[in-house]
């Protein structure tokens, strides 16, 4: 009998916030978004409400910087920590 029990890591999730100023609105305003670090070393996002996606239409353009860069910072993260396990 095999009672061993055995637990696999899938992934991580993040959520990432990031407090940007718009220039059209001459306020700040906060920007969230989830970050999952999937086993295979690649990455999925998604709204923090957990919808798949996002879609700009109409946006503030300091708003779609703002999420950029949270991908962006996340996205070279997980690229390090790949290269890392590599070596």
């Amino acid at each position: 009998m095999d009672d061993q029990v055995k637990i696999k890591e899938r992934t991580k999730t993040y959520d990432i916030k990031l407090v940007y100023h718009s220039d059209l609105m001459c306020q700040n305003y906060d920007a969230e978004i989830r970050a999952i670090q999937e086993s295979n070393g690649r990455i999925s996002f998604r709204t923090v409400s957990g919808r798949k996606g996002f879609e700009f239409v109409n946006s503030d353009p300091d708003r779609v910087i703002a999420i950029a860069r949270m991908m962006l910072n996340f996205a070279q993260l997980t690229k390090n920590e790949s290269k890392k396990l590599l070596t």
